[in-house]
């Protein structure tokens, strides 16, 4: 019986991925030789972003040495996977109280003991965060405390001030120790959809990301990567570009 109910589930699968307009024969060899090909094929070849809808800019200054970059260029592709915004980094420095804004948006990280945590000046599309206040003699507790305060003057400036999930990442903060309870240095999702509308209104505007098969049926998809990709092409590039015409015949009546 076991065995009968997970063959029903495999045919019934394997019938939506027919209604999917995908083909059927490739399907099977897919799913015949390669599991997770076919299940990528099913979820229209992976996603592809398309070129030229990205607008605007986002900078972190690195205005410090005390830190590792590193830990600013793993939040740098984590902020940019997450928002398809795009953010960049560069060395620079800070002064107050009309810091130099680079691209639409700029994050500075300092090093210094007479500022706070962090300073967020939207209207002037600039902040702060100062990783003097953050050290610990604990390297992971300094290095993880880094990371998730500078997550959360990014999202901050970019329009997420506070969640709905009372215990993420933008909850409240007292003092320094209060960073520890976090458990990463990720945003919550609601904070992260919030900051499309948001940014739009200072210029920066993600990039469009749809499937791979999407993307063939609205004429922008790159040239296929992979044996999934050039399946989704063949097949979505030998569909009539014309709906059928029947003539109507009056020798025939309705």
């Amino acid at each position: 019986m076991k065995k009968l109910i997970i063959a029903c589930l495999a045919a019934s699968a394997f019938v939506a991925f027919a209604d999917d307009n995908a083909s059927s024969t490739a399907a099977a060899e897919l799913l015949k030789h390669n599991k997770k090909d076919f299940l990528l094929l099913r979820a229209g070849g992976g996603k592809v972003e398309k070129p030229g809808t990205k607008k605007g800019e986002i900078v972190i200054v690195n205005a410090q040495t005390a830190a590792s970059s590193s830990w600013i260029d793993e939040q740098l592709a984590y902020f940019n996977k997450e928002t398809h915004f795009n953010v960049t980094q560069r060395s620079g420095s800070f002064s107050l109280p009309s810091p130099k804004v680079e691209g639409n948006m700029t994050i500075y990280v300092v090093d210094d003991p007479a500022l706070p945590v962090s300073l967020i000046a939207p209207e002037n599309r600039w902040a702060m965060m100062n990783i003097a206040t953050l050290k610990s003699d604990k390297p992971a507790f300094y290095e993880a405390r880094v990371k998730k305060a500078l997550s959360r003057t990014f999202g901050q400036l970019c329009g997420g001030m506070a969640s709905n999930f009372q215990l993420s990442l933008v909850g409240p903060v007292t003092k320094t120790e209060d960073l520890d309870q976090f458990p990463s240095a990720q945003l919550p999702f609601d904070i992260l959809e919030r900051m499309r509308f948001y940014m739009s209104k200072f210029g920066v505007e993600p990039a469009k990301i749809a499937t791979y098969r999407k993307a063939c049926a609205e004429g922008w998809a790159p040239q296929p990567s992979n044996d999934v990709q050039r399946i989704i092409w063949e097949e979505m590039h030998s569909k009539p570009t014309e709906p059928m015409r029947i003539k109507y015949d009056p020798a025939k009546g309705e």
